[in-house]
């Protein structure tokens, strides 16, 4: 669910279109004019793109503000039914009520939430940097001029063989690709995911009073070297970072790892 909001969002975050047209005016004759072109451009694009960030920031922090309460409550809930070996108690909370969530995370929910601003910082920043790329692969793709070339019959030219001129409309294409990607926005969904309920999950054993707590590796062959090594640790102190640098999952993108009490 939050994965395609995630996608919606920075889709709907940016209009590409105008993007294009705003980079095309900032390089006259470097695109075919497939229509209109903007105008004209004052500010340098890092000052548009500096916009474009500030969008997907916003962008990100409205559904990100919805996803982790969610995320807290799962965490939370888990490891109070772990400590306690009963079910999980829901407390009337189903997926999808963000705002029943926020009454029922208390106040370690805020803690989250008060170093939201880098993790939609360095999302936002890994777009931009992408926009950028393709910016800037645009201009290094285009076709100028082509030097004079008499083939004899049969024998191609260059210009039979070189790719079409660069149109606004292809780059416009081209960055709502950068956008619109289910793959990326599913990691950032589950990854954010993974590290809120690993954050709840934290606060309440520390709640409980868990002096102790081990990693829960995915036990396939693809969990990564790193989580093998910190779930062959076993109990390390709470506050103490695994070998891996970490206090709790996720160590990387798609981790798929927990946490466990050692108790006992």
């Amino acid at each position: 669910m939050y994965a395609a909001r995630i996608s919606d969002a920075l889709r709907g975050a940016i209009d590409t279109r105008k993007l294009a047209e705003a980079w095309a005016a900032l390089h006259p004759g470097a695109f075919s004019d497939d229509a209109p072109a903007a105008k004209a451009v004052n500010p340098a694009l890092a000052a548009f793109l500096a916009r474009a960030a500030q969008a997907i920031r916003d962008a990100l922090a409205a559904v990100l503000g919805q996803l982790w309460p969610e995320a807290w409550v799962l965490g939370q809930q888990a490891a109070q039914a772990v400590l306690e070996g009963a079910r999980v108690d829901w407390r009337g909370w189903t997926p999808g009520d963000h705002a029943a969530a926020e009454q029922i995370a208390g106040d370690g929910l805020q803690r989250l939430l008060a170093d939201a601003d880098i993790t939609i910082r360095s999302i936002a920043e890994s777009r931009v940097n992408e926009l950028a790329d393709v910016l800037e692969a645009a201009l290094a793709s285009d076709v100028r001029e082509i030097e004079p070339y008499h083939k004899p019959p049969g024998v191609y030219s260059m210009q039979d063989v070189l790719p079409a001129r660069n149109s606004i409309g292809d780059l416009a294409a081209k960055l709502e690709n950068v956008l619109d990607n289910p793959a990326r926005a599913k990691m950032v969904a589950h990854t954010e995911m993974a590290r809120a309920q690993s954050a709840a999950t934290l606060e309440s054993y520390a709640q409980t009073g868990v002096r102790e707590r081990s990693w829960l590796g995915a036990g396939d062959a693809k969990e990564c070297p790193v989580c093998d090594a910190n779930e062959a640790q076993g109990a390390v102190p709470m506050g103490q970072p695994f070998t891996g640098g970490v206090l709790a999952p996720p160590q990387h993108p798609m981790c798929r790892c927990a946490l466990m009490p050692v108790v006992g």
